[in-house]
């Protein structure tokens, strides 16, 4: 589906005209009621159970029963309990993979908690001193939030609650990005675990070793690498396949890697059937414009899920379809935040890098080596004529001198 964010409007106008209603809300896979919890009516205590948990070969499988009550103070929202078990994996995410939900629990937190993906809901009426400045459905949270600083001119303008300390808000009470009041950000070596994905992966922190961030993520926000031995869980030290939270979009899970090793952008794309719905135009907290592919979860390492220009005009086109060296240079290949590139040999524009077979390097004609001049042959003993010309003379082709006889000159 197109909408009108297409053509380039400035936010401020689409947000005021857009609706919150129509959402991509999915229901909670695997989940079931329990009566298990601690009665309560307002979450004044965290409960949660993981004996029922079971990890093997990288992944959990088994249940998990929870209020998903926080287990920390400092909490923006109002969260009430309520007392459900979740089955890892989910049915809906338990398979090959890769698979998608746009918004709603994507996991649970070690201690029960519901985690996210990035994207929110929208917001509306979200600035105290301008009228309307909604957020539409479908953007991540950050840039939500982002985009209403600018719009209402300045963050002590913006009515939402947006994350708390801990990486959660809202009613109930989930996490967008790093489950941050979890686990020691100081301490050495890899992040812990922090929770399950829906899939039974294990979800990490942010750190792949100390104070070092992982490099190599994939679109769903995981790769294989060592995990550290954790007995609680029963988790063995080794090399699997594994997400982190991040600091930029997803925050969380961009999909789901079912039973994928690595998943590209290109794959999670083409996987989702809410890329390429609709697009709007959103601002940073500066006013700088960019374009947003709205509600896909889809992000490359620099946190872009699509290749538009600013005002989400331009059509992406495959570098084959530049006949120039300047606009094949200036242009991105498609799906990808890579530069096209101009080959100088067949002057064709192609996404692939190319190595240019070199060209010859011009040799100097080589130029004929100076013989030495040529000495006449030495003449026939019988030439001489007289005595004195004779004995001066050699004979020819060797050292002997020519002998006067008889009034010849002989060798």
């Amino acid at each position: 589906m197109t909408t009108n964010m297409s053509t380039g409007k400035s936010l401020m106008a689409i947000l005021i005209a857009g609706s919150i209603s129509g959402s991509h809300a999915q229901p909670m896979s695997g989940q079931e009621d329990s009566d298990a919890c601690p009665v309560l009516t307002t979450c004044d205590s965290n409960y949660h159970d993981t004996s029922l948990l079971v990890w093997s070969q990288g992944r959990f499988t088994g249940k998990m029963t929870t209020n998903l009550c926080p287990a920390h103070d400092g909490l923006r929202g109002r969260p009430d309990p309520q007392c459900i078990t979740q089955t890892f994996p989910a049915p809906d995410y338990d398979g090959v993979g890769p698979f998608h939900k746009v918004r709603g629990r994507i996991g649970l937190t070690m201690n029960g908690v519901n985690i996210y993906g990035p994207l929110e809901a929208g917001f509306e009426d979200s600035c105290a001193n301008v009228e309307g400045g909604h957020c539409v459905p479908g953007l991540d949270v950050v840039t939500c939030e982002k985009s209403l600083i600018h719009i209402c001119g300045g963050e002590d303008q913006v009515t939402p609650q947006f994350l708390d300390a801990c990486g959660g808000h809202a009613r109930t009470y989930h996490y967008h990005g790093d489950i941050a009041c979890d686990y020691d950000h100081m301490a050495t070596g890899h992040s812990p675990i922090v929770g399950i994905a829906l899939d039974g992966i294990p979800i990490y922190g942010l750190n792949e070793d100390t104070d070092t961030f992982p490099t190599d993520l994939d679109a769903c926000g995981g790769h294989v690498g060592p995990v550290p031995a954790d007995d609680r869980y029963g988790i063995e030290a080794g090399n699997y396949y594994h997400y982190h939270v991040s600091l930029k979009d997803p925050y969380t899970l961009g999909c789901f890697a079912g039973q994928q090793q690595h998943v590209s952008i290109e794959t999670c794309k083409q996987t989702s059937r809410y890329c390429g719905e609709g697009y709007v135009t959103v601002f940073d907290e500066f006013g700088g414009e960019f374009c947003y592919d709205d509600d896909c979860t889809c992000y490359d390492a620099d946190g872009r899920n699509n290749y538009l220009s600013s005002d989400c005009s331009t059509t992406p086109v495959d570098c084959s379809h530049h006949t120039t060296r300047g606009d094949c240079t200036s242009a991105t290949c498609l799906n990808s935040a890579t530069s096209c590139t101009w080959s100088r040999n067949s002057g064709t524009c192609s996404c692939d890098d190319v190595v240019e077979t070199p060209r010859p390097t011009p040799q100097p004609t080589p130029q004929p080596t100076p013989q030495p001049p040529t000495e006449p042959p030495a003449p026939e003993c019988s030439s001489f004529t007289t005595r004195r010309s004779c004995r001066a003379a050699t004979c020819p082709g060797t050292s002997s001198s020519c002998v006067w006889q008889n009034r010849a000159c002989t060798c």
